[in-house]
């Protein structure tokens, strides 16, 4: 799956939805520095992979990673 984002095309390294019912968050990882840490048009990027996101980034190196998030209703990703 590739991503473009703020004109920057990229493949998730992992990915994760969860919902309450109404509202849900995407998480991806990116290879770090696709993003500024910081808002960028609506998601958050964090500058590496914050420790409670274990499992998320279990597959990969976390020192290659970064984590971005975005709020998202749950009847946008059906």
């Amino acid at each position: 799956m590739i991503i473009t984002s703020n004109g920057i095309e990229f493949m998730p390294l992992n990915w994760d939805f969860v919902c309450d019912g109404n509202w849900g968050q995407i998480s991806f990882l990116v290879p770090k520095g696709t993003f500024k840490a910081g808002t960028n048009n609506g998601a958050y990027a964090l500058e590496g992979v914050p420790k409670e996101y274990g499992d998320l980034a279990s597959i990969i190196n976390w020192d290659d990673a970064q984590l971005v998030y975005a709020a998202m209703p749950c009847t946008a990703w059906r």
